[in-house]
């Protein structure tokens, strides 16, 4: 969207709202890949200063334009205070699956919810 930072990685991509009140990535991984990609987005967010309160977990399973995706998501703290964290593998092929990981400070969700929702949208199949 208009105003965020979008930034290419290694294994995908990265977007931020203009205040950086929001951060979400989109990392490419291997069907095997995907429970060390989910790690080391976990370790990330540690060393980003995101604390996670594991009593918050909840998993769930859904579809996501057609596609499998597997959550979890938690409440947590930054140094600014109270956030959201979630964590998505979402199968775009029989091969791949692309890993969301995304981090908000609570109350700037409803801020830019029309921009998450488009950006999430954007989301499809990988071409077989």
């Amino acid at each position: 969207p208009d105003g965020w930072t979008a930034k290419e990685t290694d294994t995908g991509m990265e977007v931020m709202s203009p205040d950086e009140s929001i951060y979400l990535s989109a990392d490419v991984a291997g069907a095997k890949d995907t429970e060390t990609v989910v790690k080391d987005a976990v370790v990330w967010l540690k060393e980003q200063g995101v604390t996670v309160d594991e009593k918050t977990a909840k998993q769930t399973e859904n579809t996501l334009n057609g596609m499998p995706m597997f959550s979890i998501d938690w409440d947590g703290t930054d140094k600014d205070g109270p956030v959201t964290i979630s964590l998505a593998a979402v199968t775009i092929s029989a091969e791949t699956n692309l890993v969301l990981t995304y981090w908000g400070t609570k109350g700037e969700q409803e801020k830019y919810g029309n921009e998450l929702v488009a950006i999430v949208n954007s989301l499809k199949p990988a071409a077989e």
